[in-house]
């Protein structure tokens, strides 16, 4: 995702994993009334591969979380938002 956004209403996202077993993705967004942005169910035998576009309310931390049989894995990425997207 972009470090720098100028509409936060259409903020493009992409998250992969290269985890065999990932099987659920799911992304948060600390400054949105509702964090969750994305939940997507990764069927077994596919590449875990989400690009969407999400919304945020201000700058702020998005956090990509992948399950796998082990647990969950995470990443996160701040990003500087112009124009909130939330209204």
């Amino acid at each position: 995702m972009p470090t720098v956004v100028d509409d936060g209403a259409v903020v493009p996202i992409t998250v992969t994993a290269l985890l065999s077993d990932a099987c659920e993705i799911r992304v948060l967004v600390d400054v949105n009334p509702v964090p969750l942005a994305l939940h997507a169910s990764i069927p077994k035998g596919t590449d875990a591969f989400v690009s969407t576009r999400i919304r945020m309310s201000a700058s702020g931390t998005v956090y990509a979380a992948v399950r796998t049989n082990a647990g969950w894995f995470f990443n996160a990425q701040h990003a500087q938002v112009s124009t909130g997207g939330c209204r």
